[in-house]
């Protein structure tokens, strides 16, 4: 149920700004996956570039994934909101998937014309859009705060640095293994050797 009222929301913005579709067309049949388990929906893609439903534990093709825990970056600078996102899978379709949600843009006054009529919806769009101007900067600075509290503070959030640093640390840890694994083989087949000479 969820799944299909995002993806019909996903859908509603793309037909308003239908150009965006054809960033998706060349990859029709494909799987993408958006959000983070448990919010996590599964869609495929149409040949019309709209996304069709599908059951959760399908397997996307590609991901793009905000992990809870980086929600707050979301309400940051557009740098920041890059790198909270987490793309996985085919990256020449994760690629074009991410173009289209950069782009994606509500258009409020369309919608608000549809039910209230053009002479209604355009003061109210106005003021929308008036009120979010006003307090952009201040949610984009709520948003840096609640990140840095969230990584400094309560510990929710990794540091880049240390994580780049525990991945290195995670390699190193592998490629020392897989040399000792060698050593231990080619001990064992001297051993073999001597024992089958003897």
């Amino acid at each position: 149920m969820m799944a299909h009222l995002a993806i019909s929301a996903f859908n509603h913005l793309l037909q308003q700004q239908d150009w965006l579709c054809e960033q998706l067309r060349p990859f029709a049949g494909r799987k993408v996956a958006l959000g983070e388990s448990p919010l996590q929906v599964v869609a495929l893609i149409q040949p019309d570039g709209y996304l069709h439903a599908l059951p959760g534990d399908a397997e996307p093709d590609a991901s793009i994934r905000i992990p809870l825990s980086s929600l707050p970056l979301m309400l940051g600078d557009a740098a920041q909101r890059r790198g909270a996102v987490q793309i996985s899978g085919d990256p020449a379709l994760a690629a074009a998937l991410g173009e289209v949600l950069q782009a994606l843009q509500w258009d409020v006054s369309a919608d608000l014309s549809r039910l209230l009529g053009d002479t209604a919806a355009t003061p109210i769009a106005r003021q929308w859009q008036q009120y979010w101007d006003t307090h952009r900067e201040q949610w984009q600075v709520l948003g840096q705060q609640l990140a840095e509290y969230a990584r400094d503070e309560a510990g929710l959030l990794a540091d880049p640095e240390a994580v780049s640093r525990f991945v290195n640390d995670i390699d190193t840890l592998r490629d020392d293994v897989a040399r000792l694994e060698a050593r231990l083989s080619l001990l064992e087949a001297k051993r073999s050797a001597t024992g089958d000479s003897a």
